[in-house]
């Protein structure tokens, strides 16, 4: 699952760092995983493409949900597929 950190890089992007303003942390809280045969071999280079679906707030706290496709670069191949996905900020 670590390697959706690239999640976290596309909400910055949006601008979740000035809505925070450094005062909330990054968490995942859920999601489904799926790996299409074996898993990336040491040095290996993913590309995801993540979808942001939504975004909610509570009081202070921003959820989002997303998805992302994994595939290798050197050939395409699909390497990780996740669906579900709901992180959030919080104190």
């Amino acid at each position: 699952v670590e390697s959706g950190q690239a999640d976290l890089f596309l909400v910055s992007v949006l601008g979740i760092d000035a809505e925070t303003r450094g005062t909330r942390l990054y968490r995942l809280l859920d999601c489904d995983l799926t790996f299409h045969g074996e898993r990336p071999r040491t040095g290996e280079t993913l590309r995801h493409d993540i979808r942001i679906h939504r975004f909610a707030r509570l009081g202070g706290t921003t959820l989002f949900y997303f998805e992302y496709d994994g595939r290798a670069v050197s050939d395409g191949r699909p390497v990780i597929t996740m669906r579900g996905g709901c992180a959030g900020f919080f104190t």
